[in-house]
Order: C-alpha cells, then structure tokens, then sequence
C-alpha cells in the first residue's frame, strides 16, 4: 500500500490584539504623559467626589492645548472623545483635591445608538451611529438649566445640533453622514433619531 501524503495543517494568519486600554489613576493636581495606541478613541473620567473643583485639559507634543475636557466643582463620571480632529494628545494636566481616574479606551469601547432608535444617559457621553441613513433627531435634557451642548461628527461634516443653558427639548436634523454624536451634560438626557 502506498502511504497517503501527509496532510498539511493550515497556519491560521495572526491577527494582533487590540492594545489594552491605558488607566492613569491619581489624587491632587498632577501631569501624566501617556502614549495613545488607538488615534480616535475615548477618555472615561471620573473624580472630584470631594466637591472641589476639578480640572482636566489634554495637550498635544508641542505642548498646545488639545481640548478642555472637564471643568467642575462638582463630582465627575463622564465620556470625553480623544483626538477626533487634527492634534494628537500626549499628555493631560489634572487639577483636583481628591482621588480621580482616567481611562484611555478605543472606540470599540462606544455606546452605539441604532438608527432608527434612542439612547438616554446622565452626564457626558458618546455615541455611534450605526444603520440607518439618519435623518431626525429628537432631543431632550438640561432639566436643571445648566450647559447642555450635543454635537455631531460625519465623514465630511461638524454640527453643533444644541447649544443651550435652558432645559432643553427639541427636533434636530442631522447630517446623513454623521457617525458619532458627542453629548456635554450635567443631568439627564435622551436622543431619539429616526431615518430616511
């Protein structure tokens, strides 16, 4: 009998994991220099439960600002972008009096709205569009009067949809290209969005 060849096994190709999210962690003012492995991503800040204020401002290598991303007297938990324009941040001055974390996350890390649906949330946050061809957005939240300001990022496009210090409810259009929505809120909020 002839020996059957031997059957080659297949070499499954290599796929590189996500790099694991970057977690600074502190108490009082401090300078953190950092590295972002993902471009666009996600800051989740929380901190000031000591009711002092609390800061945190991103800088790029240059040493220019990027972004203020938190400025409070009260306590934080909040959703803040990292890098959706131009700058790349490499550092963060946090300005606090008590305990506060920071973690660098990837975009998979996203609360993701279905169009057509709706998605509610309490304080800062950020969402992917996803489905649908967007068309309406209704809106709703700053129960308390403070600043509530929703913003849309398309592939061609910047929108400021609110921009208030009223409580605020209302029906927005939204850019068809839009694919992420960025929320700045003290309190409650709800988007309900319908498609074309």
């Amino acid at each position: 009998n002839t020996p059957l060849p031997p059957t080659e096994t297949p070499i499954p190709p290599t796929s590189t994991p996500p790099p694991d999210p970057v977690v600074i962690t502190g108490s009082g003012d401090s300078i953190e220099d950092f590295e972002n492995p993902f471009g666009a991503g996600l800051y989740f800040i929380e901190g000031n439960k000591c009711d002092r204020y609390f800061g945190v401002i991103s800088y790029d290598a240059m040493g220019n600002q990027v972004e203020l991303l938190v400025n409070t007297t009260e306590p934080y938990k909040g959703v803040r972008p990292l890098d959706f324009g131009q700058k790349q941040s490499t550092r963060l001055e946090i300005k606090s009096q008590c305990a506060w974390s920071i973690t660098i996350a990837p975009l998979t890390a996203i609360r993701v709205l279905d169009v057509p649906g709706q998605i509610d949330g309490i304080g800062d946050d950020v969402v992917l569009l996803r489905g649908g061809t967007p068309d309406l957005a209704e809106i709703s939240g700053n129960a308390s009067g403070r600043y509530f300001g929703v913003f849309s990022y398309g592939l061609n496009s910047y929108d400021v949809m609110v921009n208030t210090t009223d409580p605020y409810t209302g029906k927005v259009k939204v850019e068809s290209d839009s694919l992420i929505f960025e929320i700045k809120s003290v309190d409650d909020w709800k988007i309900a969005i319908t498609a074309r």
